[in-house]
């Protein structure tokens, strides 16, 4: 969206796509719910989460803690590293937001 960032509607459109037949993904679902997120990633899927102004991966889930790859690190959201294993509060205080969009293979 011009001047305002990524549509999330982006996500289903490009996996729904020939691209995303290219790539072998399918988008599963979007969810607001941490233990899904959990279960998902568990079950070798990733999420796109966001922070506001930017969004990540989300990777991994393992001994309490979500595995973040981030493309613009930050000491702010403590990536500097371009990767963090954060526990929920750590992600919640980093100001992820609840709407997570799980992405699996085909």
């Amino acid at each position: 969206i011009n001047n305002k960032g990524t549509a999330y509607g982006l996500y289903k459109s490009f996996c729904d796509s020939s691209k995303g037949k290219d790539y072998g993904i399918k988008f599963i679902t979007n969810t607001s719910n941490y233990s899904t997120l959990r279960n998902n990633l568990s079950n070798g899927k990733v999420a796109i989460i966001h922070v506001p102004d930017h969004i990540m991966a989300c990777v991994a889930y393992k001994d309490g803690k979500y595995l973040i790859l981030d493309s613009s690190a930050s000491k702010s959201r403590g990536t500097s590293s371009g990767y963090a294993w954060k526990t929920e509060q750590e992600m919640k205080n980093i100001g992820v937001k609840s709407d997570f969009y799980i992405i699996g293979k085909r």
